[in-house]
Order: C-alpha cells, then structure tokens, then sequence
C-alpha cells in the first residue's frame, strides 16, 4: 500500500556454476564466433603466476570448482563462455520481471523506492587460464553496481538527472552501499562506526571521488591462513602476498616492518583499456620493478600499510585516488 514501506532483498544463483538454464539462452551466443568469445591477446591468455612462499611460481588459483564437475575438459572454453552468458541474459530477463513489477506500482509507491543493483564478485572466464572467482585481481573483484534514485530523491536533488546512466571511474567499495541508502533516506550517518561512505557525491558529480581505493583480500588457496591483499584505485592494483599471518594480533594487522615478510608485490597499470570504450581490464605485466612506477608504487604500498592503526580503512575515505589526475596512455 502506499503508507506501508517495504524492504526487497532478490539474490540470484546465476551466472554461479552450474551454468544451467532455459535453451533459449543458449540459442542466443549459439552461432557467436569463437574469437568474438575468448580474450584475443596473448598476454591475457597467458598463466598468471607469482613466486610463492617455497620461491616456486604458483597460480593464482586452482579453478577447484570447476573441476569439480565431471567432463569439463571435454568443454571448449568458447563454449563454457557461451554457457556464462546464457546464464546471464537468463538472469537479465529475471531481473527485468522484478522491474516490470515495480513499475506496475503506485506513482506514491514507485516515486519513493530506491534500487541497487550489485554483484557479490566477479568471475574469470579464462584470462590467464582462470576460471572462478578466489582472486584479488580485477575480474575477480570488479562487479557490475548500479544505483538508481527515486522520483521523489530526484526532486530534492535535481542535479542528478543529468548523470543517470553515466558510468563513474572513481573505485568504490561494497561497504559503501549501507552508508548510501541512510543517505538517500534522510537519516545521519554514524560518525567513525562504519567502514564505507555515501555515495550520494558520485550521484552528483560523476567526476569527482569519494575513497583514495578499494579494497580486497582473499586467502590464499594453496597456503591456508595466508592473505592476498589488493588495493585498487583508478588505474593501478598493488597485490601483496604477507608470508606471516600472526594469529595473536588483531585479524587485519600484519607484520609489515620486515621486507622478508612480503614474499610477493604485483603492481599492474590500466590505463591501457578504458570501460567506456567497451573494453575489460586484464593484468598484463607486473610493473612492480619498473622505475617509471616508483611514485605510484611508493603511494599504493603506504596506503596498504596504513590499516596497522585503521583496521576499517576510514582514512582512505574523502581522499581522491594517487592517480586521479593521471592522463590515459596506450601500454600493453
């Protein structure tokens, strides 16, 4: 009704393996050409390793999960992309009963509902001879995050309007999206009890940012009680490796002091592929030792560092990325 507020959560299963659903779906990339498919270049086809703690190159991940099915090196990888895509368009047209619905509402009802679209993690579909999810690296940690605004928020901040449906470069994190609802509805913010921020200044000036990075950390697959760390911010993503995971102090806080501690750094360079240009992000070669990187590098690595007295990572909150006002460049 229209005096009574609701709350909606929806989660779908798909694209999450198994890739299964309604024939149609596959009919749709049945006939799509395999090189329109599967990544081109040879650098991101190419097994991304790094030197592990027994100095040996390891995978990123073991693809555990899909070798947990049965036949699936029978499976062409063009094909097993077809099937992640049909599970995807599946779940687009599920997506949009919910919207029909909603847009069957009451103007009172509809007016005053906000939507937000996002993804728990993203999926590798054979970069690097990846398939899943247990990496920190940008298809893995990348997800697709919409925020679409109500009438009725529309009204009270008529600025927005020009950028719905503009797309935003400015990293942002999961966390944030709590802070962005209590925002858009009115209510304060709890000052220094939540690790995210309100997005509601990106809905307002597209351009402009709200964190200096994004954050992510996985455990090691191979190496339990180990964590990759990633810090992400417009263009770059710094990767370490701790070798210690010390139980006895708080659960973010690492043994930074000693360089022996860190047996493995990866800093990778975006700049090259734009998203607004239709094209995916993929690592393509660690610049870690590259002098041209050493101020970059110098500035992800003290912001990695920073959480030993921050274990939310506040600080990064209200600072523009160290590479914000970094002109594109075409590398490979």
């Amino acid at each position: 009704s229209d005096d009574q507020p609701f709350f909606l959560a929806v989660g779908y299963t798909r694209p999450h393996m198994p890739w299964v659903c309604p024939k149609e779906y596959f009919d749709i990339y049945r006939d799509v050409p395999d090189n329109d498919l599967v990544a081109p270049h040879e650098k991101i086809r190419t097994p991304l390793f790094f030197f592990g703690p027994n100095g040996l190159k390891e995978l990123q991940q073991n693809n555990g999960e899909l070798k947990s099915y049965g036949g699936n090196n029978d499976v062409r990888e063009a094909d097993r992309i077809r099937a992640y895509y049909a599970c995807t368009t599946f779940i687009d047209d599920e997506i949009k009963k919910l919207t029909d619905a909603y847009n069957n509402l009451s103007s009172n009802v509809k007016n005053n509902t906000i939507i937000i679209f996002w993804s728990d993690h993203g999926f590798h579909l054979g970069d690097h001879g990846l398939w899943g999810k247990k990496t920190v690296l940008e298809q893995s940690t990348h997800v697709p995050f919409a925020i679409i605004p109500p009438e009725n928020f529309l009204n009270l901040n008529p600025g927005i309007r020009e950028n719905i449906g503009k797309g935003v470069q400015a990293p942002v994190e999961s966390v944030d999206i709590y802070p962005t609802l209590l925002d858009m509805c009115g209510f304060t913010i709890p000052k220094d009890q939540l690790a995210g921020t309100s997005l509601v200044p990106l809905l307002l000036d597209t351009e402009t940012y709200v964190r200096s990075a994004a954050i992510s950390q996985y455990e090691n697959w191979k190496h339990k009680g180990l964590m990759a760390y990633s810090v992400r911010t417009k263009y770059h993503r710094l990767i370490v490796f701790p070798r210690v995971f010390n139980k006895n102090l708080p659960v973010n806080v690492l043994p930074y002091g000693n360089p022996k501690n860190i047996y493995a750094r990866l800093l990778y360079d975006y700049h090259f592929q734009e998203p607004s240009e239709g094209g995916l992000r993929y690592e393509t070669k660690n610049r870690w030792n590259s002098l041209s990187y050493r101020s970059i590098r110098t500035q992800l690595i003290q912001i990695w560092k920073s959480n030993i007295d921050d274990r939310d990572w506040k600080n990064l909150i209200g600072n523009p990325p160290p590479d914000a006002n970094m002109k594109i460049k075409a590398i490979f």
